[in-house]
């Protein structure tokens, strides 16, 4: 039976420290924090802190604000291999209360779990409670179930759960991080290397995260301003053309099609723009066009934007089943090429904004590690392998 001890004193902490330093010295660790938002100072906040170390079955947990950096720092300085699960998330999160990770350790002994299970199964989901759930044989899922049960109920969130009801669940998340590490770790030798990678990439990907990129401030709440009136024009145009129909309701909109003689099966984007040529359908995307651009990126981005006018989006690196990256808070990869919201992100003065792109990267990666002769042939001569394909199945270039 794990168990979990919250430290509370100074004296408790020397006595989990003298703990630790008998043990071999891999420390996993995990954090609780007020929101999600926590790759800048300006952000989440950590409330408590757990760590753990081998055999897993103990974890003790700090109440960050109430103990010096430096004291939470000795844990980590002295620790041979340090895991969590989703680890730069934590790491942002230590930065804010002063230790900063990865400038007490190299990252080939930062460990991440979520690395681990994605490399022993591509299709594997990255939440730590199912994880436990399917490979330790633990209920963690039940208990973090049963813990959101008693905030709704009570009106809390992350920031104002008293921290009694996070001692045992942080406690056991870093437990059971360490038992994924030790369950994983040697099911993925044949991806060592790949591994590796992993760990550096992280530590590059924490220092773009930490650093943000700068808005150009003026251009955003100018924009901002024009968009909104759009939405309220367009919105009154609606008004005008179908009086008292919701255009955010789908089934107002199909009836107030009906009374126009379209009876559509659906008010997707692409039926709809089968009949543009009608009034309301070529209001409606029109107002749909810019309603997106106001809720989902420029209001959007209002709670994201810090007080020096930068941005801390999250990088994904294994975001995607293809193994692409992806990112979120803000998702920069689904902002289009040319558009306003593009030129809203600036180099900070002194600096440039460099943008390149690899050319065709995941054939070429193809070519070389398959060695295959053809390929190889077509890149290195200039060829066009797309219109080699094709012309090898007998189809045109674009299909």
């Amino acid at each position: 039976m794990a168990t979990v001890t919250l430290i509370e004193t100074v004296e408790q902490a020397r006595d989990a420290f003298r703990s630790f330093a008998a043990s071999d010295g891999f420390l996993a660790f995990d954090t609780e924090t007020t929101g999600l938002y926590v790759r800048t100072p300006h952000g989440d906040t950590p409330r408590t802190l757990q760590m753990s170390w081998r055999p897993w079955t103990e974890a003790v947990v700090f109440e960050v604000d109430k103990f010096p950096s430096s004291l939470i720092a000795s844990f980590f300085e002295a620790a041979v291999g340090i895991v969590g699960h989703n680890v730069r998330f934590d790491i942002h999160a230590l930065a804010t209360h002063g230790v900063n990770l990865y400038d007490i350790k190299v990252p080939e002994v930062v460990h991440d779990t979520v690395w681990l299970a994605r490399l022993h199964d591509e299709r594997e989901r990255a939440q730590l409670k199912p994880l436990g759930d399917k490979y330790i044989g633990e209920d963690s899922s039940g208990e973090q179930a049963a813990l959101k049960r008693l905030m709704r109920k009570n009106g809390w969130d992350w920031a104002t759960v008293p921290v009694k009801h996070l001692i045992e669940y942080g406690g056991t998340d870093a437990i059971l991080t360490g038992q994924l590490f030790d369950y994983l770790y040697p099911l993925v030798d044949y991806a060592y290397d790949a591994y590796q990678r992993e760990q550096k990439l992280s530590k590059v990907l924490y220092g773009m995260e930490r650093a943000g990129i700068t808005i150009d401030l003026d251009l955003y709440e100018g924009t901002k301003k024009v968009i909104h009136e759009a939405v309220i024009e367009h919105e009154a145009a609606l008004e005008d053309i179908a009086p008292g129909m919701n255009p955010n309701a789908p089934h107002q909109l199909k009836q107030a099609l009906r009374e126009r003689g379209l009876d559509l099966e659906n008010t997707q984007a692409a039926t709809l723009k089968r009949h543009a040529d009608d009034e309301l359908i070529a209001t409606l995307l029109k107002y749909r066009e810019v309603k997106k651009l106001e809720s989902t990126y420029l209001n959007a981005w209002a709670d994201l934007i810090t007080p020096e006018g930068r941005i801390h989006p999250n990088f994904n690196q294994l975001g995607a089943a293809t193994g692409r990256f992806s990112s979120s808070d803000p998702n920069f990869q689904n902002i289009k090429r040319g558009s306003t919201l593009r030129n809203m992100f600036v180099a900070a003065p002194g600096y440039k904004l460099v943008v390149a792109d690899w050319n065709q990267m995941e054939l070429r990666l193809y070519a070389h590690f398959a060695q295959d002769e053809n390929m190889r042939a077509a890149f290195l001569s200039g060829d066009d392998i797309y219109q080699q394909a094709a012309d090898l199945l007998g189809v045109p270039r674009q299909v």
